[in-house]
């Protein structure tokens, strides 16, 4: 969902959307998220595979096709990774 909405959001701003992430470090933040704390960095390197798979228009798996508008501009949006550790800083890098 937040692939889509962000394709929206690129599809009104004309293609100006720079979308901000960050793995987090607060454990408690994931006391309700669908993954734990210890393999957040594993599942959000997943969830930008699908972020770029999304906006390329790709299917998601499962036999659904593409979700969203196209980006509004040639490529796709940009992305900031933030963080800290190595692996963040890895993550960013690529």
């Amino acid at each position: 969902m937040l692939t889509k909405q962000t394709a929206n959001l690129d599809a009104i701003s004309g293609g100006w959307l720079t979308l901000g992430l960050c793995v987090g470090s607060r454990e408690y933040d994931f006391l309700g998220a669908p993954v734990s704390f210890s393999n957040r960095g594993k599942w959000f390197d997943e969830q930008l595979v699908l972020i770029k798979r999304v906006w390329a228009g790709e299917s998601v798996g499962n036999g659904v096709g593409p979700v969203g508008l196209p980006p509004a501009r040639a490529g796709e949006p940009e992305i900031l990774i933030g963080g800290f550790s190595p692996a963040a800083l890895a993550r960013a890098g690529k």
